[in-house]
């Protein structure tokens, strides 16, 4: 998967997995034992603001991990 931006990568992987937001504020809200709201959810989703290690939890609750890879065709 290609992608340029957090918001592609989770909005991708919902659609893909056939998961709403609700439903993933849900199964965050269980994995971290606070209360995640929906409509926070989806403003972090449209303005694309996650930090890394939010992005590799959500992919995780998902069932898909993160993976860097160095380009090979990147200048050393």
């Amino acid at each position: 998967m290609e992608v340029k931006y957090s918001s592609e990568i989770i909005s991708t992987i919902l659609f893909r997995e056939k998961v709403s937001v609700t439903e993933l504020a849900r199964r965050l809200s269980i994995k971290r034992n606070k209360k995640v709201y929906q409509q926070t959810l989806s403003e972090k989703i449209q303005k694309g603001n996650f930090k890394y290690d939010e992005i590799v939890e959500i992919c995780e609750i998902l069932g898909y991990t993160v993976n860097i890879v160095k380009n090979q065709t990147a200048q050393t």
